[in-house]
């Protein structure tokens, strides 16, 4: 806590300002002249640890404020606050977007969204945002040397063949990773990434009023993923020198561009966290406190899907009705068609779904669940862990479209005389894409949720470790 110098209450960084505020008597401060403190001297910091009684999700703040609500598994409890020390990162970017601009920023996203639940775009359940610092990598790598590359240019009739070289001398700094297992990548990537040039050198008065989470993922785990993101970065510059020219890139791209890797430091980043709870998953919406870029899970409500397909049914039902006649053999294949496209987009979407169930591509993740089994830890039976994501889509639904239009391109070789045959087929055909499709809102729900996370093995991690 950083005391008011005007009543002695805590101070909180106030975004609009940049500087801290006291919410009692109005005084202000900035960072600057807070530096010199004792707090700021040591290389780690005093830290409260609000810990969640149900899936012992953690977060840190410098204060004592309580909260009564779990940013990771949506729980309304009373969080158990317990103090705990970590080391401090190196630096840190300040919020830029205040609360307010990022409800309205979630706002507008959700606005075009006519299928959202209502309670999802409540006023109310915005003021839910809450501001905390994630834990990042910043990775730091160099490039000096000569590139000797081959290409071909076309020119009229002939290929022209050349041997292409160029001299680097570069340095990319700020190439960035999340460093918590408890933030999914994939949300990550969706509001990354940071400006560099916004970072600070860190100190605790920026987390005043606001909450943050620990690194418990080591600075190796996104080691090639940065630096593919560098050779990537650097293959467009060349290309950008050498314009019409098509180049053979080296397999070994590393070497090739004298790539060296130089150091990971660790920073926090700022983001508005808001989470949606319903029976056992969550949708989490997450916006950028820095550029206010925004991502967000949204579940649709199934009575306003239902309601708004009967309304467009009947106006394209209308519209049919003008058309031509279809003849029944035509009708049976159409229907066995809309049947194996149910069929490969329920096949597509239950792979979807036991990726995200297991967080398969979540690298964070899935060095936590390494970590813990190679300690010799107890995997809790509830955890958020790959073996709970043993998804079961339900055999029936999806087999059930494909033995329709199988049925379907039977009638049509048997070619029966009565076109009952047909029609009944038709409608056979539908009922199960029907019963398919309906199955299929239902995983969709599913999709752009998650299931409630368990961190009972998770205690925190170490800035600046790895």
């Amino acid at each position: 806590m950083i005391p008011c110098p005007g009543c002695g209450a805590g101070m909180r960084f106030d975004i609009a300002g940049q500087r801290l505020k006291c919410d009692y008597c109005g005084e202000t401060a900035g960072i600057d002249e807070v530096k010199a403190g004792k707090q700021a001297r040591r290389s780690d910091m005093d830290l409260t640890a609000f810990v969640c009684p149900q899936c012992a999700g953690t977060i840190y703040t410098t204060g004592s404020e309580a909260t009564s609500f779990c940013f990771f598994c949506g729980a309304s409890v009373e969080l158990e606050g317990r103090m705990t020390r970590a080391k401090k990162p190196t630096h840190i970017i300040p919020f830029q977007k205040t609360k307010e601009e990022c409800k309205k920023i979630y706002a507008d996203l959700t606005r075009k969204a006519f299928f959202t639940p209502g309670e999802l775009k409540d006023p109310a359940f915005l003021e839910r945002f809450q501001g905390i610092y994630l834990p990042f990598w910043n990775y730091r790598f160099s490039q000096v040397g000569q590139v000797h590359l081959t290409g071909t240019r076309e020119k009229g009739d002939y290929t022209e063949h050349m041997s292409l070289s160029c001299n680097l001398n570069g340095e990319y700094d700020g190439i960035s990773y999340d460093a918590s297992s408890a933030f999914d990548d994939e949300l990550c990537r969706c509001i990354t990434p940071y400006q560099a040039d916004a970072l600070e050198e860190f100190h605790p008065a920026y987390l005043s009023g606001f909450y943050a989470d620990l690194a418990d993922v080591d600075s190796s785990v996104y080691l090639e993923d940065a630096e593919t993101e560098v050779n990537r970065e650097t293959e467009k510059q060349i290309l950008s020198s050498f314009s019409g020219t098509h180049i053979e890139w080296p397999s070994d791209k590393s070497r090739a561009y004298h790539t060296t890797f130089e150091g990971a430091s660790a920073a926090m980043y700022p983001v508005w966290f808001l989470t949606w709870r319903k029976d056992n998953r969550v949708a989490y919406a997450v916006v950028n406190g820095e550029t206010g870029k925004v991502a967000a899970d949204l579940p649709i409500d199934e009575k306003r899907f239902f309601l708004g397909t009967l309304l467009l049914a009947v106006p394209l039902f209308l519209l049919l009705a003008t058309f031509p006649v279809i003849t029944a053999e035509l009708l049976i294949v159409l229907a066995s068609i809309l049947s194996v496209v149910t069929f490969a987009v329920y096949y597509a979407s239950s792979k979807e779904l036991a990726a995200r169930e297991t967080r398969k591509n979540d690298k964070g993740y899935q060095y936590r669940l390494k970590k813990v089994q190679e300690d010799g830890g107890m995997i809790p039976p509830k955890a958020d862990y790959a073996g709970r994501g043993q998804v079961r889509m339900g055999i029936a639904p999806g087999i059930l479209p494909l033995i329709g239009a199988a049925a379907g391109m039977i009638i049509r070789i048997l070619n029966p005389v009565s076109d009952f045959f047909y029609y009944g087929g038709t409608l056979l055909i539908l009922v199960f894409a029907a019963a398919s499709l309906l199955r299929l809102v239902s995983r969709f729900n599913e999709l752009t949720t998650r299931p409630i996370p368990e961190f009972h093995d998770r205690e925190g991690g170490d800035e600046n470790g790895g």
